[in-house]
């Protein structure tokens, strides 16, 4: 046979054992690189109702994982940025704040939520929600007194009976609620100085999250 022929032989009849050969090399090699270049979520970081410059953004992840002494190559603080919460979205922001709820809603309770950069709008929202950790709970006293400074009170509602109304099982909406404090007001600390927030920005602890040790390291270093 001629080399063409041998071509066209080998085409004809081995076209598609080659084709799935090749398609499985491509598979188990794509596997393999993204398997030894993805980076461990070191702490998961939400921004609500807050705008980042690019160079906040690195103080507020690559510069805390340096902070850490973790390899940068394989660690990285996972930020969700541009997420938007208000209890009263405006007709155009009602589809962005109802995606962004539902977004931080199954982060938290997948536990890929720890900490939250939030205004005071978001603050109010979160905390009222129960979303937030009472700080004076998880932290060891030392850096209790070391952020005394920064610590702040919310109301966190305990008792709500507002789906009853609705369903017109109650008259009157009773709501009870008790004081926490669940966040630290971050605006005038030197680290985040250059931001220009606009307004006091505040900074929490998810409820539930499993990486409150690193959390607490995360307020050393912007308190720090």
């Amino acid at each position: 046979m001629t080399p063409a022929e041998k071509a066209e032989y080998i085409y004809d009849y081995y076209k598609w054992p080659i084709i799935l050969t090749v398609i499985a090399v491509v598979i188990a090699v794509s596997s393999i690189v993204r398997a030894a270049t993805k980076k461990n979520d070191a702490l998961y970081l939400a921004a609500v109702n807050v705008s980042l410059g690019s160079r906040t953004e690195a103080i507020l992840t690559e510069d805390f994982i340096r902070y850490e002494g973790l390899d940068e190559k394989r660690n990285q603080v996972y930020l969700y940025s541009a997420l938007y919460l208000s209890e009263d979205p405006s007709e155009a922001d009602h589809e962005y704040a109802y995606a962004s709820r539902m977004k931080m809603m199954a982060a938290v309770n997948a536990e890929r939520m720890d900490v939250f950069l939030m205004n005071r709008e978001a603050y109010d929202l979160l905390s009222q929600g129960g979303y937030l950790a009472g700080l004076d709970e998880i932290l060891p006293a030392s850096l209790l007194e070391e952020a005394e400074a920064y610590l702040t009170e919310n109301e966190v509602v305990i008792e709500d009976n507002k789906l009853d109304v609705l369903l017109d099982e109650a008259e009157e909406r009773r709501t009870v609620t008790e004081t926490s404090v669940n966040a630290l007001r971050v605006s005038d600390l030197s680290l985040l100085a250059e931001a220009g927030f606009a307004g006091d920005v505040y900074f929490g602890v998810a409820v539930n999250s499993p990486r409150k040790d690193m959390a607490a390291d995360y307020i050393r270093y912007i308190t720090g």
